[in-house]
């Protein structure tokens, strides 16, 4: 493992042993699962199920931005209908985060938090651990950080909700073919902690896509420790194959923030629309 850039590049250079990759995806999911108990989001679920994770310690995140001139909780669920996620990661934070801070920000139960949340679609092209309790669908449904409830039966059922690089090459598969298509008609596109791996990008985008039609479609993304040079051909890579023009302010990727600091750049961040 020390000489492998990640665990999934690993599994992907030992396809086809089944002893590797069933290892493999419960080190994953152990790996996550404990991650989200000790992160600065879980809530001690001995307080019960829906006990508020501590939002006061996070600072910098796109809430601001999406609640902004919303007076009401449906205001947000209006708005929230416009915004995608595209995850590569296998934990929840996001969708744990989202559900929280509607429920603090708007004084409302979880119930009614976690059925404005879900008029956002969150799309997880590599899967994930599992769905959240309060998230619709079929498959098991495990806690956010209950990682001193899991049991071996639950992890091996939970490694099956994994997915390698090779098994996500399907263009026909229906998630992969809608998150192409939110995408490509996005206003904004924003990456954060994205590496910019080949194999991600051209999940993304598998054909170059012709010149932007609309004026206003923009590309923002940090790249922090990443070259100027590799910048640039991060950069020329997304505008040759969203069909985004990055001249004149089109797209910008910056070396030099964190995410947190990206959305300090609210006006640019916005569509139009929204402005």
């Amino acid at each position: 493992m020390p000489l492998a850039a990640s665990i999934d590049s690993y599994i992907h250079a030992h396809d086809g042993d089944e002893l590797i990759e069933l290892c493999g995806k419960v080190a994953i999911v152990t790996s996550v699962l404990k991650a989200e108990r000790e992160s600065r989001l879980y809530a001690d679920l001995v307080r019960g199920p829906d006990a508020l994770a501590p939002l006061s310690i996070v600072r910098g995140t796109c809430w601001q931005l999406l609640c902004e001139d919303c007076t009401s909780v449906d205001q947000l669920g209006e708005r929230l209908q416009t915004v995608k996620f595209i995850v590569f990661n296998y934990d929840r934070c996001i969708e744990h985060f989202m559900v929280n801070a509607a429920q603090q920000y708007y004084s409302i139960d979880r119930g009614k938090a976690a059925a404005v949340v879900s008029k956002i679609n969150f799309f997880h092209p590599y899967g994930t651990v599992a769905r959240l309790p309060w998230q619709a669908g079929t498959g098991d449904a495990f806690a956010y950080g209950a990682f001193d409830d899991l049991n071996a039966p639950q992890l091996l059922k939970l490694r099956n909700n994994i997915k390698t690089f090779n098994e996500t090459t399907d263009d026909t598969d229906s998630e992969i073919v809608e998150l192409r298509k939110a995408l490509n008609e996005a206003e904004r596109i924003v990456f954060l902690g994205f590496a910019y791996h080949r194999q991600n990008m051209k999940l993304l985008w598998p054909t170059k896509n012709a010149a932007s039609p609309s004026g206003t479609r923009r590309f923002f993304g940090t790249a922090l420790g990443i070259s100027n040079y590799d910048v640039q051909i991060i950069v020329d890579e997304i505008a040759r194959w969203s069909g985004i023009p990055y001249t004149h302010g089109y797209g910008e990727i910056k070396n030099d923030l964190k995410c947190c600091e990206l959305f300090k750049q609210r006006l640019s961040l916005l569509p139009p629309r929204v402005q």
